[in-house]
């Protein structure tokens, strides 16, 4: 009774072993590479489950109107799929063939070809993000048509254009960096179709930008309000400007209040607190952002109502906390003769108290 028992066990297990071997009869990892206009590499993994003989048919969908119609097989993990046409999406969908016969199930992915059709050029190009070496764009994307990236360069007044970066399709920013404090550029935008000696370019938009730096100096600081100053920026530009918000909450900012020629005051501040100085200049409507300055106004004076309590040799005085924020307390103090020994002489008395 029992071996009849572990017999069934046995023929069980091997019968769930096959049924999950031979489910697996697909590839994995389909995935394209070397797009171009006109054609594309697919590779994947080989099926888990095995045969004498494994081939791979591929169906390709819509089929080439340029030759090949809708199907390719080979024996291997990888084929390169020609006579596609530019610009168009295609489904592939690879079934495995054990010993001749065809899987029902199958991979499919969905890859585009390049176009070779001159693209229409981009919108709205704009500047932001200003700083002594760098400048943000945003963009929008052609209003209609095929494109395949964006490529940027940049031109120093007098100077040549930079070799072309490449920009993502799905982008609409890029920050340009390693430019030269106080130069113009020039910053042209293209949409791009194809790639190599297949590439098409639209017409660029251009936009002009200065990387401006400049010194911001904070003055005078006390528990309510601060007094800054700056040099004078290089470059063309419409104002400055100076704002002003606590670290902790910089969504609702404060213009500064002008005071004379490159300078300016922040008042209404809480003591002991850190504050985000922001310092910019606006052409033609466009706000640069130069300079991002953190400065604490000073601490309140601690409120020392109540007598010292003395004793021969110590004095202990307290005080009430003062308003806005502070790291520590420092107590000073000196003998009544003025000396400065801090252990005191005979019949002296410590009785004045500097906080």
């Amino acid at each position: 009774m029992s071996g009849h028992r572990h017999l069934s066990r046995v023929l069980f297990t091997a019968a769930v072993l096959v049924a999950v071997a031979y489910s697996q009869d697909t590839v994995g990892n389909l995935a394209s590479s070397e797009v171009t206009t006109t054609s594309l590499k697919l590779t994947w993994d080989p099926p888990v489950q095995s045969a004498t003989s494994i081939s791979y048919f591929i169906i390709i969908s819509p089929s080439r109107t340029t030759g090949g119609g809708s199907l390719e097989t080979v024996s291997t993990t990888e084929a390169t799929i020609t006579g596609l046409s530019p610009g168009t999406e295609y489904t592939f969908s690879v079934k495995v063939s054990f010993d001749n016969v065809l899987s029902d199930n199958e991979e499919t992915l969905t890859v585009s070809t390049l176009s070779d059709t001159v693209p229409l050029p981009p919108s709205s190009l704009t500047t932001s993000g200003v700083t002594s070496n760098s400048v943000t764009v945003q963009f929008s994307p052609p209003s209609s048509g095929q494109y395949d990236n964006y490529e940027l360069t940049t031109t120093p007044s007098g100077g040549t254009e930079s070799a072309p970066v490449t920009i993502a399709k799905e982008a609409t920013t890029y920050t340009v960096s390693g430019l030269t404090t106080d130069t113009e550029y020039t910053v042209s935008l293209y949409a791009v179709s194809g790639t190599g000696a297949q590439t098409e370019r639209s017409d660029p938009i251009t936009t002009t930008a200065t990387p401006v730096s400049f010194l911001l100096t904070v003055t005078t600081v006390t528990t309510n309000f601060l007094v800054v100053e700056w040099d004078e920026p290089a470059g063309t530009y419409d104002s400055v400007v100076l704002t002003y918000a606590p670290e902790s909450d910089q969504s609702t900012p404060t213009d500064a209040n002008s005071i004379g020629a490159n300078q300016a005051f922040a008042s209404g501040l809480t003591s002991g607190t850190a504050y985000m100085l922001r310092l910019y200049t606006v052409a033609g409507g466009v706000r640069s952002e130069v300079v991002n300055q953190v400065e604490y106004t000073a601490p309140a004076k601690p409120l020392t109502d109540a007598a010292p309590t003395i004793t021969a040799n110590t004095v202990t005085v307290t005080w009430s906390e003062p308003d806005g924020s502070r790291d520590h307390y420092k107590v000073t103090y000196s003998p009544a003769n003025g000396l400065t020994d801090a252990r005191g002489q005979p019949g002296d008395r410590c009785d004045h108290l500097y906080i």
